[in-house]
């Protein structure tokens, strides 16, 4: 019989979250406080991008035994004066060296920081890429992704069957069921690390006709 585990203490949640972030190239533990009570994590302190604020949510969530997050991270300059001149300059800049975005169909308007995204795109990752690309300029607080697709979604049993077989190139991804409804697309099931995770999310998102993915993934 096999005996079950003990659930984690707080302070073990604690040092795997830290441990997560550091693994992550996007982040480091040393922008990032986080406490532990009840399972339920509080992320602290200041970040250059608004993309880490969401990033260290999705690092933190992944690490079982986490419950809830509660994400009460700032980014620099927010609250400050903002240069929307210089930042808009710096998306127009890191969206025409993303090759997976089609920038000449993309408009942005910036207003203190905050990014609205305009245009059309035929596929979701490359909207995708467009509001992660801007997320990670300097200066910007948040990014509000109106861009729309013009691809008609595929029927969903066949776009299933896409995604399977896309999942099924990557290590550690045979105990991840794939959901369809209407072009939306969930993942569901565990991964070997936070990586992994975040490549099966970018793997499904280029199939052709997903409208949007829900990554309910979690990392061992």
């Amino acid at each position: 019989m096999t005996v079950p585990r003990p659930p984690k203490s707080d302070r073990e949640i604690q040092s795997e979250v830290l441990a997560e972030l550091d693994r992550d190239g996007r982040l480091s533990a040393a922008e990032v406080g986080v406490a532990v009570a009840g399972g339920v994590v509080t992320l602290t302190g200041t970040v250059s991008c608004c993309e880490k604020v969401e990033a260290t949510s999705d690092t933190a969530v992944s690490v079982a035994g986490v419950r809830d997050v509660a994400n009460k991270l700032a980014v620099e300059g927010d609250g400050h004066e903002h240069d929307d001149t210089k930042i808009a300059r710096t998306i127009r800049h890191a969206l025409g060296w993303n090759t997976a975005v089609p920038a000449e169909q993309i408009d942005t308007i910036v207003r203190r920081g905050v990014v609205t995204l305009r245009g059309s795109v035929e596929h979701w990752y490359q909207r995708k890429a467009a509001e992660g690309t801007v997320a990670g300029v300097a200066g910007v607080v948040s990014v509000s992704n109106q861009i729309q697709l013009l691809a008609t979604p595929t029927n969903d049993e066949i776009l299933r069957e896409e995604v399977e077989d896309a999942l099924a190139h990557l290590p550690s991804c045979g105990d991840v069921d794939v959901w369809v409804a209407d072009g939306v697309v969930t993942l569901v099931g565990e991964v070997g690390s936070s990586p992994l995770r975040r490549h099966a999310e970018t793997l499904a998102a280029a199939a052709c006709g997903v409208r949007s993915v829900i990554n309910q993934l979690r990392s061992r």
